[in-house]
């Protein structure tokens, strides 16, 4: 088996869900609970036992067990899932892990935070055109043009490579990867899945991070981990669960063109970028 930073696949999923919650945690300030398997608000609370971490979605978590007996953060065996909190705080339900039976109906956990279908639906009116030129990208599965570099070029414009290593050293990395991934994501309508509440009504969902601010730091921890279009595909296998699979694969050629590029800005990076499409190099 492959090892990433000493990690197997299942130890490096772990490490980056920690990573992601450790920092979603930090930067805020609202303590609403975020399933750190799904990246979505958390519905129905449980605790995975004897850990006892309990940063799940009960759906989630019983899903994840249809495939492994592990809990999602620290890999500790799990017995036993607790839900349903009763009125003096005890949890009046317990499910048993071993008695776990696979039935046909149950519901992904990719299910529940994505619709294959209707990823590409019409945005909002008040998208502006990089949003939309974006979406036509993805709708048409484009993948813009290698940019090369030269040694005549000044050092501060040429096309640089990354490396997870520098990743984590280097914040200026990661918040260039932070302003890409953050309109990036408004590509993917499904990420929205508030819809379009009325303000005022939920004063504390305005403050709750989105699923797409989840998805962002997932993102981050990711590329402090792996290469994003290594051989052997763990960055896929880890994001297409919340993206689909072709779309992953171009978010990920697109992420990287942008990382390696001497842009400052998108909207320097959108006027050197190119694509097949004649249509969208003209948008």
């Amino acid at each position: 088996m492959e090892l990433i930073n000493g990690l197997d696949v299942d130890n490096l999923r772990s490490r980056v869900l920690q990573d992601t919650l450790q920092q979603i945690s930090s930067a805020t300030v609202s303590r609403t609970a975020c399933c750190v398997i799904c990246l979505g608000d958390i519905t129905e609370q449980c605790q995975a036992q004897p850990c006892k971490h309990n940063n799940f979605d009960y759906l989630c978590l019983l899903t994840w067990m249809d495939q492994r007996a592990n809990c999602p953060l620290c890999k500790a065996e799990v017995h036993e899932v607790w839900h349903d909190p009763g009125l003096n705080g005890e949890h009046t339900k317990v499910y048993k892990v071993s008695e776990r039976t696979k039935a046909s109906d149950n519901s992904s956990a990719v299910d529940r935070t994505r619709d294959n279908s209707g990823w590409v639906a019409r945005g909002q009116p008040f998208e502006n055109e990089a949003i939309r030129r974006r979406r036509f990208i993805y709708q048409n599965n484009l993948h813009s043009h290698h940019v090369g570099s030269n040694r005549r070029q000044p050092l501060d414009s040429r096309h640089q490579e990354f490396t997870p290593e520098l990743v984590k050293i280097d914040p200026a990395i990661r918040s260039r990867a932070r302003t890409w991934l953050r309109r990036e994501l408004q590509v993917f309508v499904f990420l929205n899945c508030d819809g379009n509440p009325e303000p005022g009504n939920d004063p504390d969902r305005e403050k709750r991070p989105s699923r797409a601010d989840y998805l962002v730091e997932y993102i981050i921890a990711i590329l402090k981990m792996v290469d994003i279009q290594g051989s052997a595909g763990q960055a896929e296998n880890m994001i297409q669960d919340h993206l689909g699979r072709r779309n992953t694969q171009l978010f990920l050629h697109e992420l990287k063109a942008w990382l390696r590029s001497p842009c400052e800005t998108l909207d320097a990076w959108d006027k050197i970028v190119q694509y097949g499409d004649e249509d969208c190099n003209q948008n």
